[in-house]
């Protein structure tokens, strides 16, 4: 039996145990009493100081093909999460992003004060989801503003973006940090995706890429942005480039970046909030796609393209994602700078904030619906 007041955190994503770890930083600081039980990535385990009871890989997957193939693995954590929150005596229940699992989850605990932290995309996508939300959680934590007429019925709270906090790169920064690499010649950043899937699926065609566009430009420089699990991966795939995990970094160096190949997701945001152009490339299992596009209420699906009012980068989609297309694209944003391009990513910022920081604003929800007292 745990002691109270204890909550218990669940997240599915590398992109939740990102947002995660800032809310557990925050809530430990407010309330160092606060026991954490759940499961995150090393992020969330390292601010909350609680340790996971699975990996968070062991529910990262994407595409039907690869959820069928881990299906009696994952329903297994589904019935073990739900032992858990039944048979102990929790003050809360966080969900964090991964919808499909978290919130069937959180429909399931209906005793306990439940918030789901990040808005089903229901803007983009399966709009009905909106009307069976309620029953699966009790407040809302939205990312962006013009979320709210989309969700009633339950408490809605916009918290902002954590992106919105992140400073303008210094690409001095990054230039002291690789002085083999020369500030006189095209910079193009890769950040080919934080699953494994993603990457042994993206990777091949990101370095295919980079060989055109070598034929066009052959003093291009390449640097890729990963993560410390990504990178013995994208070693081992044949990765020569030279690899920035840390946060900080990251910003100077996309900061310093002529443009940027992104597989789309969260990096997208991140790389455009540094005024970096950009090429974004997805692609997913043929059955996925067919699915999407009938559910569809969107034509792009990159965030950075989906919050602004205009589309402001091009994407390679499905069957247009091609070394050929790819190259093609990044090549017209390396040879001529748009400052005005570079301005108007920059200025998404301002739509991502929320008033104050984001992990408070998470916070002073999370104190309220949980009942939670200093």
């Amino acid at each position: 039996m745990i002691k109270m007041p204890a909550i218990f955190v669940l997240a599915t994503e590398p992109s939740g145990d990102t947002l995660g770890a800032l809310i557990l930083k925050e809530l430990k600081e407010k309330y160092p009493f606060l026991e954490v039980r759940g499961i995150g990535g090393p992020l969330m385990q390292q601010a909350g100081n609680f340790s996971s009871s699975f990996p968070l890989q062991e529910l990262s997957h994407i595409g039907i093909g690869s959820i069928l193939k881990k299906s009696f693995p994952i329903l297994k954590i589904f019935r073990q999460v739900l032992l858990d929150l039944r048979t102990n005596p929790y003050c809360g229940l966080l969900t964090i992003d991964g919808p499909e699992f978290c919130l069937r989850i959180s429909a399931r605990v209906p005793f306990l004060p439940r918030v789901h932290c990040v808005a089903p995309t229901v803007w983009a996508w399966r709009p009905k989801r909106a009307q069976t939300l309620p029953k699966a959680t009790d407040h809302l934590l939205s990312l962006f503003s013009f979320e709210k007429p989309y969700f009633s019925g339950l408490s809605y709270h916009h918290v902002g973006h954590p992106l919105a906090e992140v400073p303008l790169g210094r690409p001095q920064e990054f230039w002291q940090a690789f002085p083999q690499l020369s500030t006189q010649k095209p910079l193009l950043s890769l950040l080919p995706g934080s699953r494994r899937s993603e990457i042994q699926n993206f990777w091949p065609i990101f370095q295919a890429t980079v060989e055109l566009l070598k034929q066009r430009i052959p003093d291009l420089q390449v640097v890729v942005a990963g993560l410390p699990y990504t990178t013995p991966l994208l070693n081992a795939m044949g990765c020569t480039f030279p690899i920035v995990q840390d946060p900080d970094l990251k910003s100077d160096l996309f900061k310093a970046s002529n443009a940027a190949l992104v597989a789309s997701g969260t990096a997208t945001l991140e790389v455009a909030l540094q005024g970096t152009p950009m090429v974004i490339g997805y692609k997913v299992h043929p059955l996925a796609a067919w699915l999407f596009k009938r559910l569809a209420t969107v034509s792009s699906i990159g965030l950075v393209n989906l919050i602004g009012p205009d589309p402001l980068v091009p994407e390679c989609l499905q069957k247009d994602f091609t070394p050929h297309n790819l190259a093609g694209k990044l090549f017209l944003l390396l040879e001529k700078e748009d400052p005005s391009l570079k301005k108007n990513l920059e200025g998404l910022r301002d739509l991502l904030w929320a008033g104050n920081p984001f992990a408070l604003n998470c916070t002073n929800v999370l104190s309220h619906a949980f009942k939670i007292t200093e």
